[in-house]
């Protein structure tokens, strides 16, 4: 059963063995992406797989101004794959800021 978190306007569930402090960087990394959203229209949702070999797969939803950004992830750790999730969500909301240049009101991406 997933662990879920939702103390501001991002959702976090964690399937696999996660420590207490990489859950607080995930939520807290992702949240930080609501700083560039005008008149708090940021939401959205983490998920974070760890499977038993250890890869970590983050992905993540988020909501801005009736738009949608989508990211996906892998890395070796929590961390690395949360940071690459941010950096991509990052250049997702920048895309969706200037009108969705790359058509729609949707903006996906996988690293």
């Amino acid at each position: 059963m997933p662990a879920e978190s939702d103390p501001g306007s991002v959702v976090l569930r964690v399937r696999g063995r996660v420590s207490a402090a990489e859950h607080v960087y995930a939520h807290d990394r992702v949240a930080q992406l609501g700083r560039l959203v005008p008149d708090d229209a940021f939401s959205g949702s983490v998920t974070i797989v760890v499977d038993g070999a250890r890869l970590v797969k983050a992905s993540a939803e988020v909501h801005v101004n009736h738009s949608t950004a989508r990211a996906q992830t892998e890395a070796a750790t929590v961390a690395d794959a949360v940071d690459l999730l941010h950096d991509t969500l990052r250049d997702r909301i920048q895309v969706l800021g200037r009108g969705g240049e790359e058509g729609g009101n949707d903006a996906s991406s996988s690293r």
